[in-house]
């Protein structure tokens, strides 16, 4: 063991006995004694005017149970005290050697002098929608974050810097909470929460976020992909391989969860946010482990205004490109009763460009001879402006129409795609395409 140590420990275990010794040690347990001299006078028994007089000192007493007090030597008791004191500065002494100067610095001093300057933190990695304070150049800055990530901040440590970087930045909780500030009033309210991607990882865990209407008690958080896995086919089932099976047709609710419900009239509400310290496992379920989680913040993010119609929060475009694309990248592929939409890797406009928040929100139907056989909704997130296409999507995303389709000839069904506005709506979009295009589903 390091000697250094030995005399740290040393040092608090004799203070911490002293300490103990000269403030409990010597209690009255029923004798009467002078709270002076501590003289025990328990045969001397009170004058005619109820007072007690010390034959040692002469001092006075009044009331019986002064004379049943504790004694207290805070000589001895400062001695100790200082003893305890001198142990934690040698192992701040022996930590700042050893490890550096900056390992020194108390957590508790440390969370609220970490620089919050811009100048000190480089944003330069950070994608065009992404917030500033990102990666800190700062050494007081980056020492904090590392006793973060390693999990050696107290809860109440971890929610002050969480705080003050927040209260600085707040596009980190706007990554992690995605509303809109108008929406239509006869539409249920839904906001999007997310995964902190680029907040501080905190003791080797994920920070999952949920929101609410202020004043109402039930929170709401969407799922991540761990649980939308849960809606695709399991992959025996899936006649589309295991990669990217089909995601099933309720998948909105689990990623837009709904905070409000619609309205007759106009209304405003503030939206509350909390950020929860989640530990995730094989099999979990997000809400039970949300609600016995470890919040890290919570606070009021904005306000949304509910009035008006989907027109009035959305504006509309048509564009024969954008038709032609749509109709060439996007597929519906059959296998058995098995029918789902899919598209593939397309193009996306840049950072920067004129409509970096229009999306393609669509509705494909599953058409015979007129009728619906069944219907998906999906989004293409950022598409470019003259294509409609988007290069980040993954290698295959698919969507499931129907698995009980039971028409023999493949050749007499069609699908038709057209724009779905609430998809754009609840994605945060306010540019929308509009149009119909209809494709033929092919055998897999």
């Amino acid at each position: 063991m390091d000697p250094w140590l030995i005399l740290v420990w040393g040092l608090v275990a004799i203070g911490t006995v002293l300490l103990a010794w000269s403030l409990f040690s010597d209690r009255a347990k029923g004798r009467k004694r002078c709270r002076k001299c501590w003289y025990a006078f328990d045969e001397i028994n009170a004058n005619g005017d109820g007072v007690t007089t010390c034959p040692e000192c002469g001092k006075e007493h009044t009331k019986p149970k002064s004379m049943l007090r504790t004694r207290r030597r805070w000589r001895w008791a400062c001695a100790g005290l200082l003893m305890v004191m001198l142990s934690y500065a040698s192992h701040i002494v022996h930590i700042g050697m050893t490890q550096g100067w900056l390992r020194a610095i108390p957590s508790s001093v440390l969370v609220f002098i970490a620089p919050m300057d811009e100048k000190q933190w480089d944003s330069t990695d950070v994608i065009w929608e992404g917030p500033r304070m990102y990666s800190p150049v700062s050494p007081l800055a980056n020492e904090i974050l590392n006793r973060l990530d390693a999990g050696t901040l107290t809860h109440w440590q971890t929610r002050a810097f969480m705080r003050r970087l927040i209260d600085t930045e707040p596009a980190l909780i706007n990554s992690c909470i995605v509303m809109r500030e108008k929406w239509p009033v006869d539409m249920p309210l839904r906001v999007e929460t997310r995964f902190g991607d680029y907040l501080p990882s905190i003791d080797g865990k994920m920070v999952a976020s949920r929101a609410r209407v202020k004043g109402t008690s039930a929170w709401h958080a969407s799922q991540d992909e761990i649980s939308i896995a849960e809606l695709r086919f399991q992959h025996e089932k899936n006649p589309f391989g295991t990669h990217q099976p089909p995601l099933a047709t309720d998948w909105q609710d689990r990623l837009y969860p709904i905070i409000a419900p619609s309205g007759s009239a106009p209304f405003t509400v503030e939206v509350e946010a909390q950020l929860v310290l989640v530990d995730i496992d094989s099999d979990w379920n997000l809400e039970a482990l949300l609600d016995k989680s470890p919040v890290v913040w919570q606070g009021t993010i904005g306000t949304i205004t509910v009035s008006g119609a989907i027109d009035d929060c959305i504006t509309f475009f048509e564009s024969e490109e954008v038709d032609r694309n749509l109709a060439d990248h996007v597929r519906c592929v059959r296998s058995g009763s098995y029918i789902c939409i899919e598209y593939g890797p397309l193009y996306r406009q840049m950072p920067g460009s004129e409509h970096e928040s229009w999306g393609l929100g669509l509705q494909a139907e599953l058409m015979h001879n007129g009728t619906v056989l069944g219907r998906a909704q999906f989004i293409i997130d950022n598409p470019n402006k003259d294509t409609g296409m988007n290069i980040f999507s993954p290698p295959t995303h698919r969507y499931l129409l129907t698995e009980t389709c039971d028409v023999q000839h493949t050749g007499e069904l069609s699908v038709r795609i057209t724009a779905d506005p609430e998809m754009c709506l609840i994605d945060g979009h306010t540019i929308c395409w509009n149009g119909t295009v209809t494709i033929p589903v092919q055998e897999k």
